[in-house]
């Protein structure tokens, strides 16, 4: 198969970048295809540190080429930073970039915006967002207002439609309370915007990109960024991101039609569960020592953000569901070292619900649910030099087996550690 899907399979976070990177090895291009830079992918080479917030992840691997497809929001400033740090370092990324001419930008206007926005709701219960731009950007989208790459091409249309864009947002600031941008706010946005135009002109792709690079042949791997659970349709709504996350978002994002998407779909599944910012969570684990021991352990702080991640057991319902809706063919467990230090841990094999007025949507009622666990002692278990599949721990073979019953899907990949080389794959 030439192609790959790297899906995950909860609310983000479960460890896709090392995946992606190990599996982008063998491919010709690697493509992000929704989310901004409120993503934080981490991956550790040789014990250096990488963070990417909107390119791909494959860009460590210095011969594939790198695509930014449709559906992404672009802050060009965070994205121009993201390229220098790493070129910094002795890597070309900038001549392997595409981007499609059509992603939506971030400005600093709807940063603001959402910063604004944010603060204006925290008494009465925000969403908890990264107040990075991500989801006034892809509203002006909705509203067909949003500036383009392309429009960055002619000075003329840029110049009018930030002029719209402006107007738009300054009357919601002043429902908030917070002073209007001015004349001088548009020409500094305006200029920066020109300067950068110059920079990534040359990245600029048309919409039949990757479905070009799949007729002739190359091998591509689409990563996503933020997890099934954040879907904007079939996550935890409200407290969601504000575009598709699940496998359809590929086709609606490079522009390739179900005969050209990927057959082979990874699903990412962290050994336990986390999860950044407000919403339900119906395995939070509620004992303190297991709860901060998990957290300390896994080093749970967001790449972007530096927030605290909430954790929770494995939740098998809500993996069911997620792996069903993406087609997942086969499983990347991550993270399992850190439940080999907890020792016994629990897995949601199902809910018990604490009142029978439950909507008849399984998102609605996951603040209610009761979990019902099994449990698994993974004391003394250790991944850590094991070269074959057949030598894990019977614990730990336990686990992944209990896993893919319910699941009915392999799991091939095991990943027990922070650096590429710390993984193992099922031949």
């Amino acid at each position: 198969m030439n192609s790959i899907a790297v899906l995950g399979c909860a609310w983000g976070d479960e460890a896709k970048a090392k995946i992606a990177d190990v599996l982008s090895e063998s491919m010709d291009v690697v493509v992000r295809f929704q989310g901004g830079d409120n993503a934080g992918h981490t991956i550790f080479i040789s014990g250096k540190k990488y963070v990417f917030h909107i390119l791909p992840c494959g860009a460590l691997n210095p011969n594939t080429e790198l695509v930014i497809a449709s559906s992404c929001v672009l802050n060009l400033d965070t994205l121009k930073k993201e390229i220098l740090d790493i070129e910094s370092g002795g890597l070309f990324i900038k001549e392997r970039l595409k981007i499609y001419g059509t992603v939506t930008l971030i400005t600093n206007f709807s940063v603001i915006l959402d910063k604004a926005r944010e603060n204006f709701y925290k008494k009465s219960g925000n969403i908890g967002t990264t107040c990075k731009g991500i989801g006034p950007s892809y509203e002006q989208r909705a509203a067909r207002y949003a500036i383009r790459l392309i429009d960055l091409l002619d000075q003329e249309t840029l110049r009018v439609k930030l002029e719209k864009l402006a107007r738009e947002i300054n009357m919601s600031l002043k429902s908030y309370g917070v002073p209007a941008f001015t004349s001088e706010d548009l020409k500094a946005e305006f200029d920066k915007l020109v300067t950068h135009a110059e920079y990534f002109r040359d990245c600029i792709v048309d919409d039949d990109y990757i479905y070009n690079c799949s007729q002739s042949g190359k091998k591509i791997l689409y990563e996503g960024a933020q997890g099934a659970l954040l879907d904007l349709y079939h996550g935890s709504y409200p407290y969601v991101t504000s575009h598709p996350s699940t496998y359809g978002a590929i086709l609606t994002s490079c522009g390739i039609g179900i005969n050209t998407a990927p057959k082979r779909v990874v699903g990412v599944v962290k050994s336990y569960f986390t999860r950044v910012g407000n919403g339900p969570f119906p395995t939070y684990i509620k004992e303190v020592d297991i709860h901060e021991k998990i957290r300390e352990i896994g080093h749970e702080y967001g790449a972007s953000t530096g927030r605290p991640r909430n954790c929770g057991w494995l939740d098998l319902v809500l993996l069911k569901r997620t792996i069903d809706m993406n087609g997942i063919t086969e499983i990347a467990l991550t993270c399992i070292d850190v439940l080999c230090k907890i020792g016994r841990v629990k897995i949601c094999t199902k809910y018990n619900y604490a009142t029978e007025n439950i909507p008849p949507v399984l998102m609605e009622a996951l603040d209610s649910v009761i979990p019902v666990y099994d449990e698994i002692d993974l004391s003394n278990c250790s991944v850590e030099g094991i070269k074959n599949w057949k030598d894990l721990p019977e614990a730990i073979k336990l686990y992944i087996s209990f896993i893919e019953d319910y699941l009915e899907v392999p799991v091939t990949m095991l990943s027990y550690g922070p650096d590429r080389n710390q993984i193992l794959i099922k031949k």
